[in-house]
């Protein structure tokens, strides 16, 4: 039997909505970010930075976090900014921090995840033994070396080699 479709909750809800009713897209699929859902989800996290990942993405990472858990989002298009200000307004522990230069400043995070260009620098936002997720081409993200994938079974395993 096939696996279900991941639950959606009810901020991914919010900020589809958001995002139809502002006109900024939606750059997040279900699958995707129920990867990043889980991602956010596991223990130990403390800090979490998103850049240029857009709403939904946004959405699917809060809502997963734990109360306690800091948050701060970045996104160079204007109109996407604000609709991450409406979306986490409630939240006091989510930021909406401007751009990747104001996420540094707020460094160091334990789950980096970057939907830029590849001009977002992760390596230097990262704290030890931290995670990234890089949606960036790898031809323009000078700081991913090289990635491995290895699909064997059920199991997705990716390594990333930051410089």
């Amino acid at each position: 039997m096939p696996p279900s479709a991941p639950e959606r909750p009810p901020l991914v809800s919010r900020a589809e909505e958001l995002a139809r009713e502002l006109a900024v897209g939606s750059r997040c699929e279900a699958g995707v970010g129920a990867f990043l859902h889980l991602l956010a989800a596991q223990r130990g996290r403390s800090r979490v930075a998103a850049a240029d990942v857009g709403v939904v993405g946004v959405a699917w990472l809060v809502s997963a976090l734990q109360p306690t858990v800091a948050f701060v989002a970045a996104e160079r298009r204007e109109g996407e900014r604000a609709a991450l200000a409406r979306l986490v307004a409630e939240d006091e522990q989510a930021t909406v921090a401007g751009t990747a230069a104001a996420l540094e400043r707020e460094a160091p995070f334990d789950l980096v995840v970057d939907g830029s260009d590849g001009d977002v620098p992760v390596a230097a936002l990262l704290a030890p033994g931290g995670t990234v997720v890089s949606f960036s081409p790898l031809e323009t993200n000078p700081l991913l070396r090289a990635v491995a994938v290895d699909v064997s079974g059920t199991a997705l395993s990716v390594a990333v080699r930051v410089r």
